[in-house]
């Protein structure tokens, strides 16, 4: 198996949240494994740049409804930074 280099740009975009919970359950694994695979994919020539959405939610908002408010805020969030990528 041969070795590819890279040579182009990537954005690594993680969302670091589970049912509106920053950082906890599956929420941790894009912060744990993003750093990786940067410097992995840096390693092979590829430019890389990472971002980390962040949720805004209103602490009045309804706990029953916090996560699908959190889920559509981060889908529009996310549709909006991946199409600014290269």
């Amino acid at each position: 198996m041969s070795k590819q280099t890279g040579g182009g740009r990537v954005d690594l975009i993680a969302v670091p949240y589970d049912s509106a919970r920053r950082g906890e359950r599956m929420g941790a694994g894009p912060e744990a494994f993003m750093p990786r695979l940067a410097d992995r994919l840096g390693a092979t020539g590829y430019q890389v740049r990472s971002v980390t959405l962040e949720l805004a939610l209103d602490p009045a908002s309804d706990p029953e409804h916090r996560a699908l408010d959190a889920a559509v805020s981060l889908g529009v969030a996310l549709v909006d930074r991946a199409s600014r990528s290269p």
